[in-house]
């Protein structure tokens, strides 16, 4: 940087790089840059730096000084100003040397100098300095036809338009002598002279002339004698202020003899098309139009001119047709048929852009609603035919035609009520019934895509656009009648019936449905469009749903009707009723929790009634439900709440009785924010919803702790920040949304095929994309039963064995496309902090650290406690439905200085006796953390919550939650976690608690085994056997070809694209192999080498691993001789962990090929993990002394990231 005192310093380019920087950073540097150099002198140092040969960043200082004009300048402009006219009269004078001086450098001068007058305000700070830039421009153009400055007075002609257009009339004295100019003007800058005129022309047309007047003495607009240079600002606009010279142009007449000088340069521009390009055409016909519309002249001449244009593949020559046409549309009575034709052809050119078609579309809508404004009458109703969209029209052009369909129909039903009106039967109109149907092929595949997809959505928008379109969303009112008249027209009818019919064909969609019902019900001009939805669905659809295991699917669509004041909800409760009786009746001891769970949502329905309808017109229905439900529910909280609601019901008015409900919503307190929102039953959405609470209610994380048993070996990876930035979210509560459709019904994963996709409840999540055989159809890909079968291949005998062998790996591993996946499961630790919430809650403390009104002052009253808490999770992973967690109550932690003991023994006793028992009636939904996953596992709507796993003393304090995770691609996400319970007040209470991190080696399980490998010895052979032929498809992509390979039950079919990679872990081998002994035990395969057997099995460095497999036989205490044998981990008489040999060196002790040892190395290990759903990874650990290479192969390469800081940790955390 200058120093203050050395102004006469030239700036290097390092020096206006700096300072260019940070004069766009604050105006604190541009003022500390302003004290070095003012501004004047660093203009006049950058116009003197442009001339310098050697300097680089010449148009970047013009830029500068264009976009700092006003700081650099200063409130005085003359000086600045002058400065910048003497420097562009000497660049502009200087000979073009192609060194220092060249043409663009002039052109960039020009237009700098120009701008900096524009942005000054010229005009009113230094007029002469003005006058001086006209006239230097003027002389430039001055030289018509004259070659090698042919660019320079092209540029000269448009600063000159850019100065006219910020002053308008200021060249109206030259416009005789740039008519000259302009005819003699032969070289292609003819155009810059034609709009440099027409743009004068339109000025003087719309802002001087604008009084008609019949008198012959006129002042001639073409016949100046004056020169035009030099040159002088008109008196009115020097008289001017600034930012409204227009109201200074004074008013003349139009006389005839001035029209005829009009006419005369019109006529003129008429035969200099030829020379503009497309964009300098689109100007000149907008000065034209304005000339034209200002003069009161005819459009006819235009339409002639440049109605051929429409015809052209260029969207800006057609959109000068449709502009002539919107200004002038009586010079087009009778050709509109052919411009609708010529546009709807234009969408339906394959070969034309996707943008220039869409164009199409939109003109076509903009023309009907011009024609419907000034007509009263559709033009476009017509020509609907051709707006059905094509097989290969994208998804935007489609929903732009059906957009314009959904306007056609509407005109069609207006046409078709006038004519029935008039009499007239016998005229045949097209039905707008049928045009829907047709216009909706063309989206049908929404019917079995999953309803988060953009097809579905489309369908949607659509139909929410033939829903409005007839009451459009500009009224801020829509008038009774015209909504009487929508919702009786045919159109809304047949949208009824869809509606209808979909919802009891395609459960999955009921969520699509109900937004759309929201939008509507939102809208205060649409509101009662969703109402009429609403009465048909109780009317058409209720009737036809039966009361089984599909019912929940509903009970969102129940719960909007149950809101709706004006539809009697007698037909609702009964079905209800039904459906909760032989619930009951068809539960057995394994289905207490979801029972309870389908209870809770009908007790939720319940209150929803209560809250919006009179208790005259429910109480019968009503009563008989609660009825049942207090006297024969096995779930006492359910009995409970129904006892409660049914006194209420009987004993409380209406009015009093709904004041009571209401109340108990104000006071839920809000956790995470204070934001008002509306109060439902955790029915509408899968997360809970917000809730408004008191101002000062703390963070429910701040005394409620989810944390993980074991800590994650990768504590913080980058993986679980960015992971939701390219990936698809798709939340796990919204799966268990739509996964509960089919009312619970179990789905156990066996060798079995799977429901069909409409009737199975699974199918409804979400599922990601994976590689499916052939190019076949989505639909076919969905709903054929019959695998394909692959192509007939020659190979050798070794890719068979390969083949056969991932077969019936494949065949195992059940089919997460149609069906439930394997699970995950993650234990956490839910902690309850009753004197932490007792003290954000903003009570004073007590000098000895508890509050004077704490929970814990006294034995005497309750122990503070949680009940009836509900954990909801989501992810935004590719992750499947996570069940809901429910822990009736859970007693908070003694404070830290005091010890006592909230209960005495015998109760103490008493609620570990309930526990037990407890246990036992659900001890088959337990996971057994064995390093399988159990194929029999039953989806259930909770997960396990066990008790356990903490000391005796604190057993009461702490819930182990089980969380079960279905992933759908093996990558670590974060799991938010939101929690619902009630406190000792009875006051519900809801927050967010703190998210729980899913890593890589969370995903780590054992590959599933056939049901015929029962014995120990079967399955390390089988294993062993399954790593090679893993490890030998994974060598490369397309290592087997095209072979496909059927998942359980032989619906959907994978492929295998292998990928590889390395790692050095740089760590002495005791570390290495106890990392190993520690974290992968259970995976590892095999050993081989002499060295690492032998440190493996007698080494002792495990001696804190705990791992033994859970369910296998016993092994004996002297496993030396078996243990020799074994391809998998076993346990030596030590109770040391034990890693075994590869058999096939016991077979051929000279077996060692270059794949499975290093030359200089102890040994290999083969792991071998499964990654749900269907990956692999595939490690080969050579250990050497001092360092480890491990070759890593997979069939999922994201995987890779994660594994790389997975190894990395390996060595690091112990």
């Amino acid at each position: 940087m200058a120093d203050k005192g050395g102004a006469a310093k030239v700036l290097t380019v390092q020096d206006w790089e700096q300072l260019m920087s940070e004069f766009r950073i604050s105006t604190d540097l541009q003022r500390k840059w302003l004290n070095l150099w003012p501004g004047l002198s660093l203009v006049e140092h950058a116009l003197q730096t442009i001339t310098r040969k050697e300097f680089a960043i010449k148009a970047q200082l013009l830029v500068f000084i264009e976009e700092n004009s006003e700081v650099l300048l200063g409130s005085d402009i003359a000086p600045g100003m002058g400065t910048i006219l003497d420097h562009l009269r000497s660049v502009l004078q200087a000979p073009v040397d192609g060194v220092i001086i060249i043409n663009s450098l002039k052109e960039h001068m020009m237009v700098m100098a120009t701008t900096v007058a524009i942005v000054s305000d010229v005009l009113h700070s230094a007029l002469d300095k003005l006058e001086a830039l006209v006239e230097l421009f003027l002389v430039y153009i001055n030289r018509p036809n004259h070659m090698p400055d042919r660019q320079l007075r092209g540029l000269a002609c448009d600063c000159l338009r850019e100065l006219e257009m910020a002053y308008p009339c200021l060249l109206y004295s030259c416009v005789g002598q740039l008519h000259l100019l302009c005819m003699n003007e032969r070289t292609h800058v003819g155009q810059n002279y034609i709009l440099l005129l027409t743009t004068i022309m339109e000025n003087l047309s719309c802002k001087m002339y604008t009084e008609r007047s019949k008198s012959n003495n006129y002042l001639p607009i073409l016949q100046s004698a004056a020169p035009l240079v030099p040159y002088s600002v008109p008196f009115f606009l020097v008289k001017s202020t600034s930012g409204k010279e227009v109201d200074s142009i004074p008013a003349r007449d139009l006389t005839p003899g001035n029209l005829k000088e009009f006419r005369k340069v019109v006529a003129f521009l008429w035969e200099r098309p030829q020379l503009l390009t497309t964009v300098g055409m689109l100007e000149f016909v907008s000065s034209l139009i304005k000339i034209y519309k200002a003069l009161d002249l005819s459009g006819s001449l235009l339409k002639h001119h440049f109605s051929s244009l429409l015809h052209s593949y260029s969207p800006v020559l057609c959109h000068i047709v449709l502009s002539i046409y919107s200004h002038f549309i009586e010079s087009f009575d009778g050709d509109e048929g052919a411009i609708l034709r010529r546009l709807i052809s234009l969408s339906r050119e394959n070969s034309q852009s996707l943008p220039f078609r869409l164009l199409g579309v939109h003109w076509l809508l903009g023309i009907d609603a011009l024609h419907s404004r000034q007509r009263k009458l559709s033009i476009l109703a017509p020509f609907a035919k051709g707006l059905y969209p094509l097989v290969f029209d994208p998804l935007s052009l489609k929903a732009a035609k059906l957009g314009a369909l959904a306007q056609c129909a509407v005109a069609i039903d207006k046409q078709k009520a006038s004519v029935q009106g008039n009499g007239n039967t016998n005229v045949e109109i097209d039905s707008s019934s049928k045009m829907l149907n047709e216009g909706l092929l063309s989206v049908s595949s929404y019917t079995w895509l999953p309803p988060w997809s953009t097809e579905t959505r489309l369908a949607f928008h659509i139909f929410h656009r033939f829903l409005t379109v007839a009451v459009p969303h500009s009224r801020s009112k829509a008038h009774s009648t015209d909504l009487a008249t929508v919702t009786q027209s045919s159109l809304f009818q047949t949208l009824q019936g869809i509606f209808v019919d979909m919802a009891r064909k395609k459960r999955k969609l009921v969520p699509s449905i109900l937004s759309l019902l929201d939008r509507l019900m939102a809208c205060d001009v649409h509101r009662k469009l969703g109402e009429t939805l609403l009465r048909a669905f109780n009317e058409k659809l209720l009737p036809t749903l039966k009361a089984d295991g599909h019912l929940p699917s509903y009970f969102p669509l129940l719960e909007n009707i149950a809101e709706n004041s004006d539809i009697p909800p007698g037909a609702l409760v009964e079905k209800l009723t039904v459906y909760i009786k032989k619930k009951v009746e068809e539960s057995g001891p394994d289905d207490d929790c979801l029972v309870w769970g389908r209870a809770i949502q009908v007790l939720g329905i319940c209150r929803t009634v209560l809250l919006h309808h009179r208790s005259s017109r429910c109480f019968h229905t009503l009563a008989q439900l609660l009825g049942f439900l207090c006297l024969y529910f096995p779930d006492v909280e359910v009995r409970d709440t129904a006892r409660l609601y049914l006194r209420m019901l009987i004993s409380i008015p209406g009015r009093r009785l709904r004041a009571i409900l209401n109340y108990g919503d104000e006071r839920v307190e809000e956790a995470n924010a204070p934001q008002s929102s509306k109060v439902s039953s955790l029915l509408r959405s899968p997360s809970p919803p917000s809730y408004q609470g008191h101002k000062q209610s703390p963070l429910v994380a701040a005394y409620i702790h989810l944390s993980r048993v074991t800590a994650l070996l990768v504590r913080h990876s980058w993986s679980l920040v960015l992971y939701d930035v390219f990936q698809a979210k798709s939340t796990g509560a919204l799966d268990e949304h739509i996964g509960d459709s089919s009312g619970g019904k179990k789905i156990i994963v066996k060798k079995e095929k799977v429901a069909d996709s409409d009737k199975g409840p699974v199918t409804d999540a979400l599922v990601p994309a994976v590689v499916t055989l052939g190019l076949a159809d989505a639909e076919e890909q969905f709903s054929s039963p019959v695998p394909s079968k692959s192509a007939l291949r020659v190979m050798d005998s070794r890719t068979s064995e390969v083949i056969l062998t991932l077969r019936r790996h494949f065949g195992e591993i059940p089919d997460y496309l149609s069906g439930p996946g394997l699970k995950i499961s993650v234990p956490c630790l839910l902690v309850f902090q009753g004197d932490t919430r007792h003290k954000v809650l903003g009570d004073s403390e007590s000098p000895d650290g508890l509050s004077s009104s704490s929970p814990f002052s006294s034995l005497s009253d309750s122990w503070p406690a949680i009940y009836a808490v509900v954990i909801t999770f989501s992810t935004t992973g590719l992750y499947g439905p996570i069940p809901k967690v429910r822990v009736p109550f859970l007693l908070s932690e003694p404070p830290e200085k005091s010890q006592q003991n909230p209960v005495s023994r015998s109760s103490s006793v008493g609620r570990r006796d309930s526990q037990d028992s407890d246990r036992k009636g659900k001890e088959k939904f337990r996971t057994e953390d064995n390093g399988h996953l159990s194929k029999g596992t039953v989806e259930k709507d909770t997960a396990l919550v066990v008790s356990g796993a903490a000391a005796e003393n604190s057993q009461m304090f702490h819930e182990l939650v089980v969380i079960q995770l279905e992933p759908r691609q093996p990558v670590p996400t974060l799991v938010d976690a939101y929690v619902v319970f009630s406190d000792e007040d009875g006051h519900g209470v809801q927050g967010r608690l703190d998210s729980i991190p899913i890593g890589i080696e969370d995903l780590f399980v054992k590959p599933p085994l056939p049901a015929d490998v029962v014995s120990p010895e079967g399955e390390r052979d089988y294993q062993l056997m399954l790593y090679h032929a893993l490890w030998e498809a994974c060598s490369g992509p397309g290592r087997l070809g095209t072979e496909t390979f059927s998942l359980q039950g032989g619906l959907n079919e994978v492929v295998i694209e292998g990928s590889e990679s390395v790692k050095l872990i740089e760590a002495q081998v005791d570390r290495v192999v106890g990392a190993v002994e520690h974290y992968l035990a259970r995976f590892v395969v095999a050993v081989n080498g002499d060295s690492l057997a032998a440190m493996t099995k007698d080494g002792g460095m495990s001696d804190d691993v705990l791992w033994e497999e859970v369910g296998s036989p016993a092994k004996s205490g002297g496993g030396g001789a078996s243990g020799s044998e074994a391809g998998s981990p076993q346990k030596n008489a030590n109770n040391q962990l034990a890693l075994q040999f590869d058999p096939r060196e016991r077979i051929d002790p000279g077996f060692s090929p270059s794949e499975e040892s290093n030359n200089n190395g102890l040994g290999n290990f083969l792991i071998l993990i499964f990654l749900p759903p269907r990956y692999h990874l595939l490690l080969r650990m050579e250990v050497a002394d001092y360092s480890t290479l491990v070759r890593i192969r997979t069939d999922y390469w994201p995987c890779l990231a994660h594994v790389d800081e997975f190894l990395e940790a390996l060595t690091t955390a112990r």
